[in-house]
């Protein structure tokens, strides 16, 4: 295996390896959802501390949400493109190039 062809299963494996984590952020999403269902369900009987729960379980929606989209466009780019990893892995950074 030459060069070239390990750039692209590294880039490949890379996608592969952001791919599994949206798969594991999607399920961590649907957990969040489920108990922010739950947590509502619960408010009309108690109010104390629903209100911060109610926050926590938001902002965990959130960020899951964000982890979902960043991990997803990588593992797109990866997987179906990956030219700009392709070329810094094949040639080098080079800093003294001009053109």
């Amino acid at each position: 295996m030459n060069r070239d062809d390990f750039a692209w299963v590294f880039v490949r494996a890379f996608g592969v390896y952001f791919a599994y984590y949206v798969v594991v952020y999607v399920f961590s999403f649907t957990v969040q959802t489920i108990k922010l269902i739950s947590i509502y369900a619960m408010s009309e009987n108690a109010s104390g501390t629903i209100e911060s729960m109610l926050r926590m379980t938001w902002f965990g929606l959130g960020t899951t949400s964000i982890q979902i989209a960043g991990n997803a466009v990588i593992a797109y780019y990866c997987l179906f493109n990956g030219k700009l990893i392709y070329r810094a892995l094949v040639h080098g950074i080079d800093s003294t190039r001009t053109g």
